[in-house]
């Protein structure tokens, strides 16, 4: 890697989490967009749940092939390009005279953000140190609720200000000074590996730990991905509650698991019990997605404050756990993309399913039934046997921080 000073390792740290935080912003912040959209393309529900699912669906079709390719090519290479595909894409989103081309171009940036993630965290953990795991981990966690926060609340303001076709050109705008960072301040990274193949999805997926973190995975996020992405269109067309206020309880959603996640990266450390976390995050959030069924502001914030609590502990863990089942460092990418797709599908799936319950019998039915797939799919956790990766007693050098002189 190439060579810093003495505080380099910590401006890789920031650029790479401030990357992850502005690329969030395009996946959380279309939902405070959506009484924009609605009113200009006079789209239904059922159509603004399409519009958030697309980007998920984009973000999973590149997720395996991106963490193959990080492996053979090193992540800088994939960052820059996902996040140049996803600025991009904003663009043409804040131009486009159709719903149908809005909705294409929601796929693009999501697949930019698809091919962003995983080996952001990969590299954040690697600039922190071996034994920081969680912490790494913690910081993707972090970054994103920061941008996923700033996404509902500031793109609501925003949004009720400028219009719905300038907020996406301002953060067009964002996107395109921070890839521009990441270039010329993040080091290239020479852990790669030419010969990992298509074969080693096949050594993944028949891992019992690895199949069981996936289903676990999937369930919070099909869970938690609901106050998330429709809260602020709920307060709004449900309770009149005002842009503004909507906005900033939306973004509890985000900004919660900024508490929890540290905490969480940290207990993971010092080895405590995954499963017993992992228990209490999958209930809390199930539980707190639940009490939505009381239809009103209060449930709503108890409700939201609580799902997004327990998030922060889920996510930082399915990662912290996901990178140390890796049987080796090149594919960290391609074990962290596993477990994120698996979230993707419970993202892409929860929007869709939420749209047609609430069609057909309401809210309290849908917030009742969208609660159950976090307790249920973590079940199959407690059947199987979580083990950190213990390749050497000594840690690597080259994973130190700066004062092993690698940076």
């Amino acid at each position: 890697m190439v060579r810093f000073g003495l505080s380099g390792w910590r401006v890789v740290v920031v650029v790479l989490a401030a990357t992850n935080a502005v690329m969030a912003v395009s996946q959380t912040n279309i939902a405070s967009l959506y009484l924009g959209i609605s009113s200009y393309f006079h789209s239904s529900l059922l159509g603004l749940g399409v519009l958030a699912s697309v980007y998920f669906a984009g973000y999973g079709l590149v997720e395996l092939p991106g963490g193959i390719t990080a492996s053979r090519l090193g992540p800088k290479r994939l960052i820059v390009s996902g996040g140049l595909l996803t600025t991009f894409s904003l663009l043409g989103c804040a131009l486009s005279p159709s719903f149908v081309l809005l909705t294409i171009f929601r796929i693009f940036a999501g697949a930019g953000y698809g091919l962003v993630f995983a080996p952001i965290l990969v590299l954040l953990i690697r600039n922190l140190g071996n034994r920081q795991v969680g912490l790494g981990a913690a910081l993707g966690t972090i970054s994103f609720g920061v941008g996923g926060s700033a996404g509902i609340y500031f793109w609501s303001i925003l949004s009720n200000g400028a219009g719905w076709r300038v907020s996406l050109l301002v953060e067009f705008a964002i996107s395109l000074c921070t890839v521009a960072l990441l270039i010329f301040l993040v080091p290239d990274d020479k852990t790669t590996d030419p010969k990992v193949s298509w074969r080693q999805l096949r050594v993944a997926f028949t891992d019992k730990s690895m199949v069981a973190l996936c289903l676990t995975a999937f369930g919070g996020a099909a869970t938690a991905n609901l106050t998330g992405s429709f809260i602020v269109y709920y307060l709004e067309n449900v309770f009149r509650v005002a842009p503004a206020d909507a906005g900033l309880i939306g973004a509890v959603s985000y900004f919660a698991p900024l508490i929890t996640c540290v905490a969480a990266g940290r207990l993971y450390d010092r080895g405590f019990s995954v499963k017993r976390l992992l228990g209490i995050a999958a209930i809390s959030i199930s539980l707190g997605t639940a009490v939505l069924v009381f239809n009103s502001v209060l449930a709503t914030v108890v409700g939201v404050i609580v799902a997004g609590l327990a998030s922060g502990v889920g996510g930082t863990l399915d990662f912290s756990v996901a990178r140390d089942l890796s049987v080796k460092p090149e594919l960290e990418s391609l074990n962290v993309g596993i477990v994120d797709l698996a979230m993707l599908v419970g993202l892409f799936v929860s929007p869709l399913l939420f749209s047609v319950v609430v069609v057909n019998a309401g809210y309290p039915s849908a917030w009742l039934i969208g609660s159950l797939p976090a307790m249920i799919f973590f079940a199959p956790l407690l059947t199987v046997k979580i083990e950190k990766r213990r390749k050497k007693q000594k840690e690597d050098t080259s994973l130190m921080p700066p004062s092993s002189g690698n940076r």
